[in-house]
């Protein structure tokens, strides 16, 4: 799958981008042709829509991003959807949880916590933006047009100003909530990570660099908690996860088997049928007959 940070990163000619440490602020139009492209990223990105249309997916849910509106899409993987004819211009923000931890305890130095702040079940959030909020995304646009580039330093103004003014907000609960969680974390639990992402198709490799270990104290911390390897738990999961969506979608059995992370049909079908002794199409047959 293509990881969105390093794409960036790497293509500067056609990313405009501005860094502060690891973290990046970006400008762009987007350069996407497929209709459909997987994507994930190991940082946390805001994404602030500056013109045009885009729609992320997650699971079964959409969010579209139009003018002035903007989404906090968190460590993971998703599809982003093309939409013909337009165009995406946006200014995208994307920070490593060391960041946001320091954002956020500096928030606590200044605000009211909420007591019943629990984490959402969605990797993609939906900002809400007030006059302050998107005067401070201007703000930062701002600098991309001029000729010099800004220090690092005053560059972290601006953005600590701008997420201090996004968990500021009253209606951006689901945002402090994230923050909140990642902050009471030494490390991401493994749980948190392959629960959330185990219908996509990513590498071992891949899911790893999600949990920001390396690949040995992945597969260690895996078997910690799963007491058995990641390879046997995916093929479980993602065939489990296929049969659910089988018998409760309208979805083919093509559709199906991608959304559950295989990107062979035919090694679908046989692992199905292995598994639950009886193929998907058989499965579906059936459930329409019962119906």
């Amino acid at each position: 799958m293509l990881n969105v940070y390093d794409l960036k990163l790497s293509h500067p000619d056609v990313f405009k981008q501005f860094s502060v440490g690891e973290n990046l602020i970006v400008h762009y139009k987007c350069p996407q042709a497929e209709k459909l492209v997987e994507l994930y990223n190991h940082f946390n990105a805001i994404y602030f829509t500056l013109s045009g249309k885009k729609s992320l997916n997650y699971r079964a849910k959409s969010w579209h991003l139009t003018d002035d509106e903007a989404l906090l899409v968190t460590r993971g993987a998703y599809t982003q959807e093309l939409f013909e004819n337009m165009d995406w211009e946006v200014l995208a923000f994307h920070f490593n949880d060391d960041f946001l931890k320091k954002i956020y305890r500096e928030y606590l130095l200044n605000f009211k916590i909420e007591s019943d702040l629990n984490l959402p079940d969605d990797q993609i959030l939906t900002i809400q933006i007030n006059p302050i909020i998107k005067s401070s995304f201007y703000s930062l646009l701002s600098y991309f047009q001029g000729k010099d580039a800004p220090s690092e330093y005053l560059l972290e103004l601006k953005i600590t100003e701008l997420l201090i003014n996004i968990l500021a907000d009253p209606q951006n609960k689901a945002i402090r909530a994230y923050f909140n969680f990642v902050d009471g974390q030494h490390k991401r639990p493994i749980r948190h990570i392959m629960e959330r992402n185990f219908m996509y198709h990513l590498s071992l490799p891949e899911f790893a660099k999600l949990a920001q270990r390396s690949i040995t104290a992945f597969k260690n911390d895996f078997k910690k908690y799963y007491k058995t390897t990641p390879g046997k738990w995916l093929m479980e999961k993602r065939l489990t996860y296929a049969k659910h969506l089988l018998e409760t979608s309208d979805k083919n059995v093509t559709e199906i088997a991608f959304d559950s992370g295989f990107q062979n049909v035919s090694h679908f079908s046989k692992s199905f049928k292995k598994a639950f002794a009886i193929s998907p199409s058989q499965l579906r047959k059936k459930e329409q007959r019962d119906f």
